[in-house]
């Protein structure tokens, strides 16, 4: 199962919404165009990867906590060895996110009224109880980093996770309808695994991971994808 969006990813919109517009435009033209890799005669260019790994932002960030460890990233060959093995990682997701998000046109996924607000306030309660906030309190939040409703971040939320939203309802409406795992195939995978909870509580959960990865798998395999960065 794709988890709509953990906290942090949650926070992190709300600090980046402007952030990643300004970044978008500072990025060199050039940069931007660069194919970084293609999925049948689908390019994907340097600009999206930038966009989803937010380095950049990221490093200033890190510079104002840490600035010798972003000096060791930026100068040593092995802070250079990480971020280009981060970098490629990222890229693989994006891969990935992008064939889904192929699957979920071919498959006709909307995304309804009702879809939106189950969403939204799956999202709202997961924030809640990490953070272990009031409505209160979160409307107080939201207002810090200038949204001035809860309106106005559910209009935020579908727009930017919109996407995503509709991978995860693919996932739920297609994905476990088409690849069906058995109970010794979970077991096994449980047995691998270094699970604190017994296997009866986490069988739901690793089956659909199992189904959600075979599926992902299977359209890897049937596309054709060419990654051009070394």
């Amino acid at each position: 199962m794709i988890p709509l969006l953990f906290l942090s990813i949650a926070l992190l919109m709300l600090t980046s919404f402007s952030q990643e517009k300004n970044q978008e435009a500072e990025e060199p033209q050039t940069q931007e165009k660069e194919v970084v890799a293609t999925i049948d005669d689908k390019e994907i260019y340097m600009s999206e990867l930038n966009q989803m790994t937010n380095l950049q932002q990221t490093m200033m960030q890190l510079q104002q906590r840490n600035p010798q460890f972003v000096r060791f990233l930026y100068t040593s060959p092995e802070g250079q060895n990480f971020l280009e093995a981060f970098k490629k990682n990222q890229l693989e997701d994006l891969i990935t996110r992008k064939l889904l998000e192929r699957e979920a046109q071919r498959e006709n996924i909307r995304l309804t009224k009702k879809d939106k607000e189950k969403y939204f306030k799956e999202q709202i309660d997961m924030i809640k109880q990490q953070q272990n906030m009031s409505d209160e309190e979160l409307l107080k939040a939201l207002n810090q980093q200038g949204i001035e409703s809860m309106d106005a971040f559910k209009k935020i939320f579908i727009e930017q996770q919109g996407e995503s939203l509709k991978i995860h309802k693919l996932i739920e409406e297609v994905v476990l309808d088409k690849v069906k795992v058995s109970d010794k195939e979970a077991e096994q995978w449980y047995d691998q695994g270094q699970y604190q909870v017994e296997f009866k509580e986490v069988k739901d959960q690793i089956k659909r991971e199992l189904a959600q990865k075979e599926y992902i798998d299977q359209l890897r395999e049937e596309a054709d994808i060419n990654i051009l960065i070394e």
